[in-house]
């Protein structure tokens, strides 16, 4: 298979991605308003039971498609 048909298989995977959703730790703010100061909006906070931060974590997203 030649590299435009890896390329154009590898990215017909994500035709379909309509949002981006990634995760923080409440207590690293820097993190926070770099994901608010391109777009991600505050989804909801959660915690997670095994991990070595402390603290809650928050989800933010942010929508691809209108």
């Amino acid at each position: 298979m030649n590299a435009k048909k890896i390329w154009d298989v590898s990215w017909k995977e994500y035709d379909d991605l309509n949002k981006i959703i990634v995760t923080t730790n409440e207590l690293f703010i820097p993190a926070q308003k770099n994901y608010e100061s391109v777009g991600f909006k505050k989804n909801r906070n959660k915690r997670k039971k095994v991990t070595s931060f402390s603290g809650k974590y928050i989800d933010y997203e942010i929508k691809l498609k209108q």
